[in-house]
């Protein structure tokens, strides 16, 4: 007499209502199951999980719904049938960051064919020195952190900053969207500079208009001119935009920087119109050589913020990688985990000249020729090919240095000009912050030329 065996639909209510967080993905990553214990960990309902995508990359997000999805979604090694435990990172329903083991199993059907997974959660610590993740898995799960912490004391969910030049960054980043002065953005190509207009601006009181990009070095006088004019001619109006961003400002006719000039003293520069420049040049050199306008330089610069070549981010180096692989995976059916240890050494060989942009293009290409999960040095495109080996037939590079005056002076001026912006020009309370005397703080405004 065949065994009888309790029904499938009480083996599922069971799971269903149990407390220990069980969910389960089909083999095209979409939730499937999402039980009791599931909504009490993370807060959210099987509604609103059920049927959607997870895409396994860190970016923090304001829908609660979205954010554990990305945290659930398992490193592409489960999906070719290897059993995992790793820890994820995810911001729950109360904003309290948590941080679960996930248990990852892959289930094959009668063929050997993989048609789900199932991820059991565990707020288990003592675990962690028994079933220690891979090295992709334990940047992806520190990529999260970062962002996470970004997010909730910043809202920069997209910006990695461990490194101090990174920090500073971002914290003049805050000094600037806490105020609608001019920011002027110097650095490197390829270092980032309209990224961070752009994520400055969308953070602004006029987000909802569009930041208009005036490419200086691209544009005749005449069109720089007319541009301009129409810009100041049309604010106000309902399809103005909210900020305006000058690339290449040393490019920008003189007569045209000696014209900005006068408007903005004469404060008929457009209140809603926030300003912003960027340059790869050291505009107070130009001023010296008389190939840049001075009272325009002053006024451009209230927030100068250097953005720091790739070389000088050591720290951020490698979660740079693992966050560029990640957003390869958004809307696509092929999920990357990350680069090997290989790969990442051969890549801490190379000089990027071209920044940040060239290392997003190459691991954009890289992750096009990458059949998954791991990115190895055979993906890697003939840009950057090339590139290394112009690298080699190239004499060293000679390491530049700065006097340290000019270093300190610029310093100095940064963190007075800094104060006074975030003390609405408070000399008193902005001389009490930086523990100088009232005529000391004056002295150092007129020395360094300090635009008020």
């Amino acid at each position: 007499m065949p065994k009888k065996y309790r029904s499938q639909s009480g083996i599922v209510s069971w799971l269903a209502n149990s407390v220990r967080p069980v969910f389960m993905l089909d083999h095209r990553w979409r939730v499937r199951f999402f039980n009791q214990g599931c909504v009490e960990l993370t807060g959210c309902q099987p509604e609103d999980m059920i049927g959607k995508i997870c895409e396994y990359h860190a970016e923090s997000l304001e829908n609660l719904s979205d954010r554990v999805l990305n945290s659930l979604a398992p490193p592409a090694e489960v999906f070719q049938g290897q059993e995992l435990f790793t820890k994820i990172n995810f911001i729950d329903s109360h904003g309290e960051p948590r941080s679960p083991f996930v248990l990852y199993l892959p289930l094959f059907d009668s063929t050997g064919e993989l048609t789900a997974v199932l991820g059991v959660l565990l707020e288990l610590d003592d675990l962690a020195p028994q079933l220690q993740p891979s090295f992709s898995q334990q940047l992806h799960s520190e990529l999260a952190g970062l962002m996470q912490q970004h997010y909730q004391r910043h809202d920069q969910a997209t910006l990695i900053a461990r490194s101090p030049a990174m920090r500073s960054v971002s914290n003049q980043i805050q000094v600037a969207r806490g105020c609608n002065a001019a920011v002027h953005l110097c650095g490197e190509p390829g270092t980032g500079k309209q990224y961070i207009a752009r994520m400055i601006h969308h953070s602004s009181s006029s987000a909802e208009s569009p930041l208009v990009l005036l490419e200086c070095s691209q544009l005749p006088r005449t069109d720089q001119r007319r541009m301009l004019k129409e810009a100041l001619t049309h604010a106000g109006e309902l399809s103005a935009p909210g900020a305006i961003f000058l690339k290449d400002v040393e490019k920008l006719a003189l007569d045209l920087q000696v014209w900005l000039a006068e408007v903005i003293e004469r404060d008929e520069w457009p209140v809603q119109y926030r300003l912003f420049t960027s340059t790869t040049h050291c505009l107070r050199e130009l001023v010296k050589q008389d190939q840049f306008d001075r009272s325009f330089c002053f006024a451009i610069e209230t927030i100068s913020i250097p953005l720091p070549a790739l070389s000088e981010r050591v720290e951020d180096f490698e979660l740079l990688c693992q966050y560029f692989v990640e957003q390869s995976n958004h809307h696509s059916e092929k999920q990357l985990s990350g680069l090997t240890r290989e790969t990442l050494d051969e890549f801490q060989q190379y000089g990027w000249p071209g920044n940040i942009r060239e290392l997003k293009l190459v691991i954009q290409e890289a992750c096009q020729l990458c059949p998954g999960p791991l990115i190895s040095i055979e993906h890697l495109p003939f840009r950057f090919q090339t590139g290394k080996s112009a690298q080699r037939s190239l004499p060293a590079r000679k390491p530049t240095f700065k006097p340290l005056s000019s270093l300190l002076e610029t310093v100095e001026k940064e963190e007075i000009t800094r104060v006074l912006v975030a003390t609405k020009g408070n000399k008193a309370k902005a001389a009490e912050l930086l523990g100088l005397t009232r005529a000391k703080l004056y002295r150092r405004i007129e020395s360094l030329e300090i635009k008020e």
